[in-house]
C-alpha cells in the first residue's frame, strides 16, 4: 500500500467523482471537491515573472517558454496561459505521480501549478518542486508557509535554503477559483456561478 501511495494519486476517502472533463474520463480518481480552476487574474499577476524567466532562458520573449502544470482539471490552464503569450504548456489528463514514477517528465522550463487541497497533494507537490532543478511557481493557500514540512524544506533542501522562495499575491481581493461547468458535486463554498475563494492564496 505504501508503494502505491507514492506512485499514483491518492484515492479520495469516501467520495466518487462523477464529473467527466471535456477530453474524456480522468486518468486517476480525483476528489470531487478538488474541481477548481485558477482564475486568469492570478496568471496575469505572474506574467512578468514568466516573461523574465523566458528572457533569461531564451534571450527574448517569443512564446518559447515551456511550462508544465502537472495537475489537470478541465483545460483552462492552457487556454489562460496561451492568451497571455505562453502557448507551450503541458497540462494533460494524466496522473502526476505516475508520471514522476515513470521518470518520463514532459519537456519543461518551469513548473507552474495550483495543486489540489485534499489528501497530501500540497506536501507532495512542494517536495517534488523543492527537489527539482527547475524554477517553479506554485499557487498555494497562505497558511502553507507555516506547515512543518514547508519549514523543513526551507531549512534542509539545498535549493530552497540557498535561494529562498519569493512570494507574489494580490493586494486586497483574493484570487477566485472556478468550479468547471458540468461538475454537479459542488461543495457548499462554491457559488451558483461556480466561483469560490476557499482561502487567500499567493504564488
Amino acid at each position: 500500500a505504501g508503494g502505491a501511495a507514492a506512485t499514483q494519486a491518492p484515492a479520495p476517502p469516501g467520495k466518487r467523482n462523477a464529473f467527466v472533463p471535456t477530453d474524456g474520463p480522468y486518468a486517476y480518481e480525483p476528489d470531487p471537491d478538488d474541481h477548481c480552476e485558477t482564475d486568469i487574474r492570478a496568471y496575469r499577476h505572474l506574467r512578468p515573472v514568466l516573461r523574465q524567466l523566458e528572457k533569461a532562458i531564451y534571450g527574448a520573449n517569443k512564446g518559447e517558454l515551456k511550462l508544465w502544470d502537472p495537475y489537470y482539471c478541465n483545460g483552462s490552464t492552457k487556454r489562460h496561459l496561451a492568451s497571455l503569450g505562453f502557448p507551450l504548456c503541458h497540462n494533460e489528463n494524466e496522473d502526476f505521480y505516475a508520471v514522476v514514477a515513470s521518470k518520463k517528465l514532459p519537456p519543461h522550463d518551469v513548473i507552474i501549478t495550483s495543486p489540489p487541497y485534499s489528501c497530501d497533494h500540497i506536501e507532495r507537490c512542494m517536495r517534488f518542486c523543492a527537489e527539482s532543478a527547475k524554477p517553479w511557481c506554485v499557487l498555494l493557500p497562505n497558511w502553507v508557509h507555516k506547515k512543518d514540512y514547508y519549514q523543513e524544506l526551507l531549512r534542509k533542501t539545498p535549493g530552497m535554503a540557498a535561494s529562498p522562495p519569493q512570494y507574489l499575491g494580490p493586494v486586497g481581493v483574493s484570487y477566485n477559483y472556478w468550479f468547471p461547468d458540468g461538475a454537479e458535486q459542488r461543495p457548499a463554498h462554491v457559488g451558483d456561478d461556480g466561483r469560490t475563494t476557499p482561502y487567500a492564496t499567493s504564488w
